[in-house]
């Protein structure tokens, strides 16, 4: 081979050369702008997804706020609400002890008014309790004593004890005796404080007015009210007619058969 003929071959093969050095060059700088546009793509998308979620993110906190609005809200009107309702109760209990009391006072109308009268209920608080004798004593022709007399003549329990004779009007005879009783000679002047036995409802140890239960002998000793109250049978008889008459009066009368006590009937206070 010639002189000629390798100088050509070098230059054919350094042209070579170059031309493949051009192209790796070429096609490594293809790859490497490849490469960092979906870099930026994917910059781009995660930014605008960062963007997107700072954005529901917002929308969220929005959301909260209204819903914590809303719920200071409610707990507000829930406190007023149970404001009115303990408003309301507290009504309802005033009207419902505005109308007891007026029912009571209708009923002490009644009561004061009305004719006195016996419920039920008294012989049912009486019928298993131990008797005693009773006699009943009225005065005649004053309003509702007869009626209130053979009311309680009736409605007393019979046996375990107990002897009930029927009422009867308080009579002339009776204030003659019980005068008698205090042996004053004849035009003696009638001692302070006995001048009681020429009333009518005297002369059997009652008083003017209301319902006296007058208490004989054998119960026990009588030392004022509260002793008086706890002698059996004669503190469940004063309670019963209490429960139903109101204030009830009593007193000793130690010429009364043993074991005995008188209900005397006086017109109403």
């Amino acid at each position: 081979m010639t002189a000629g003929s390798l100088s050509t071959l070098f230059a054919w093969a350094a042209l070579i050369c170059t031309l493949a050095g051009a192209v790796s060059t070429g096609v490594s700088l293809h790859y490497r702008s490849i490469s960092s546009k979906e870099k930026d793509l994917e910059i781009a998308s995660i930014g605008l997804e960062a963007a997107n979620s700072n954005a529901e993110a917002a929308k969220a906190h929005e959301r909260i706020a209204v819903l914590s609005t809303q719920a200071e809200q409610l707990r507000k009107a829930s406190a007023e609400a149970q404001a009115d309702i303990a408003k309301a109760r507290a009504n309802i209990a005033s009207a419902a002890a505005r109308n007891k009391e007026a029912e009571l006072k209708l009923e002490q109308l009644r009561k004061a008014v009305g004719p006195r009268s016996l419920s039920a209920k008294f012989n049912e608080d009486l019928k298993d309790k131990p008797g005693c004798n009773v006699l009943i004593s009225y005065v005649a022709d004053a309003g509702d004593t007869w009626a209130l007399a053979t009311m309680i003549y009736y409605m007393l329990p019979r046996g375990n004890g107990w002897s009930v004779e029927h009422a009867r009007a308080i009579t002339e005879q009776d204030r003659t005796a019980a005068l008698a009783r205090l042996r004053l000679p004849e035009g003696t002047p009638i001692p302070r404080g006995m001048d009681i036995h020429f009333s009518v409802t005297g002369a059997v140890r009652g008083l003017a007015t209301g319902v006296t239960i007058v208490i004989g002998p054998g119960f026990d000793e009588i030392a004022g009210s509260d002793r008086a109250k706890s002698m059996a049978p004669i503190g469940d008889l004063i309670r019963a007619l209490e429960e139903q008459l109101g204030g009830i009066s009593y007193a000793g009368d130690p010429e009364l058969p043993e074991k005995t006590v008188r209900i005397v009937v006086a017109p109403k206070p």
